[in-house]
């Protein structure tokens, strides 16, 4: 399995504590550890020069360390590096930035590989803030800050206590499943939404568009009817969007979309982290 293909950090902000991608199920312990310090106390000033010293097909985990400062870089990786281990001090310490604003390479972070993880970071920007492109990816306590489709794509994602923050008028999510035999989606499980709006929990930027939020406490303003089928209009049938066992001091689904799901305790079994993202169980084998 490929690791990762591009992950691009422009204009907006990604701040994180660490992330991690892997080649494969069979990435061998962690090699070495590279150290990325602005200031030159390092083993290389910038995150891509640390990054480009990894070889390609690597399948030893390669941990780089990024000390604390603003670094403004576009840094990417590509389809041939794995097993790559980045390891910041903090979200409010390492952070990430670059000043771009052509079409989707204005994101914080675009995440087009399989068996990516991302913990503790955070992305912020207002309009396709994150690109969760392609392949099975993993948030846990990830901040995500947006107004517009600001997680959009077509990966299969599964989302773990994160917040989401709303900033404006808006949708949270355009997911872009095409095909009813495509396994993507999103699943947001005890996550908190918050923020301004008013906002769509999402619309669908495919024909078959599939969002989950399940056991999350949902404090924005949601507009009522929750959703919006966008070009799908006519063929709102297809669309797969739930929302079970959610809570919030105002949250009320009494004028939701009449073509909402909805989903017994063994449909929603197949949407656990298990079973949804980690079946071979690659998340149990990172370095984290």
């Amino acid at each position: 399995m490929h690791c990762t293909s591009v992950i691009s950090l422009p204009w907006l902000l990604l701040v994180c504590t660490y992330f991690s991608g892997s080649w494969s199920l069979d990435c061998k312990p962690i090699a070495r550890t590279i150290i990325v310090d602005q200031s030159g106390g390092g083993d290389y000033k910038t995150i891509q020069a640390a990054l480009d010293t990894i070889p390609d097909y690597n399948d030893q985990w390669t941990k780089v360390h990024i000390r604390p400062g603003t670094y403004l870089e576009k840094i990417k990786i590509f389809p041939v590096k794995g097993c790559i281990f980045l390891e910041g001090d903090g979200r409010d310490k390492t952070i990430i930035s670059w000043d771009d604003h052509s079409s989707t390479d204005a994101v914080a972070a675009a995440v087009g590989g399989d068996k990516q993880a991302f913990y503790d970071c955070g992305f912020s920007g207002y309009q396709d803030t994150l690109w969760d492109q392609a392949g099975r990816h993993y948030f846990s306590e990830c901040y995500i800050e947006g107004a517009v489709d600001f997680i959009f794509g077509y990966a299969q994602s599964f989302y773990e206590k994160c917040t989401i923050n709303v900033t404006g008028y808006g949708y949270i999510t355009a997911q872009g499943r095409s095909k009813p035999d495509e396994t993507n989606g999103y699943v947001f499980e005890q996550c908190n939404v918050v923020g301004t709006g008013p906002t769509y929990l999402g619309r669908a930027y495919g024909a078959y568009s599939r969002v989950i939020y399940h056991s999350c406490t949902i404090d924005a303003d949601i507009v009522p009817q929750g959703w919006d089928p966008w070009f799908q209009a006519g063929h709102e049938e297809n669309l797969y969007y739930v929302e079970s066992d959610c809570k919030g001091a105002h949250y009320d689904t009494s004028k939701r979309v009449k073509w909402l799901k909805k989903l017994d305790n063994n449909q929603l079994e197949d949407f656990t982290r298990d079973k949804f993202i980690n079946q071979d169980g690659w998340i149990e084998k990172q370095p984290v």
